[in-house]
């Protein structure tokens, strides 16, 4: 008995709440009617609209993020390419400033020792004046070339 009386009040509360959903059912005038369901269909379509279009505009705000975010990818990537390149690019100026600094070095202690030694020295040890002027343009050149390595 109990199970009916909870069936009949849960009969009678869903007939109530679709009533009350579809307040046209009560109309008893058929123009009124159509009236009536016509203005729901209008009210359901300007939700239809307006649904679609939300819809539209969260799909092109997602497709924007996604374009932002392939061109983000893109820019790292071509971002780690110039790296890669100037890394490579510094690991060769590294080498060559090692062995501009070596024969720098080198020069700078055999200039050294050819100045305390007389010049007149020089003249007699070299194969004759001619090559004494050779060593020393030579010589100058060298020096001239080291003092420009040394200010770039």
């Amino acid at each position: 008995m109990r199970t009916i009386i909870v069936l009949w009040l849960l009969l009678i509360a869903v007939t109530s709440v679709v009533l009350a959903a579809d307040n046209c059912i009560g109309i008893s005038d058929l123009d009124k009617k159509v009236t009536c369901y016509e203005r729901k269909i209008q009210e359901n379509q300007g939700r239809q609209k307006t649904l679609a279009g939300t819809i539209a505009y969260l799909d092109n705000k997602t497709k924007l993020t996604l374009s932002q975010i392939e061109k983000t990818e893109t820019d790292i990537k071509t971002l780690e390419e110039e790296v890669n390149v100037l890394t490579v690019k510094i690991s060769n100026l590294d080498i060559n400033l090692s062995d501009v600094s070596r024969l720098l070095i080198a020069r700078v202690g055999e200039a050294y020792k050819r100045h305390s030694v007389n010049p007149t020295l020089h003249l007699l040890t070299a194969g004759g004046l001619t090559d004494f002027l050779e060593r020393a343009k030579y010589l100058k050149a060298a020096q001239q070339n080291d003092q420009k390595l040394l200010l770039e």
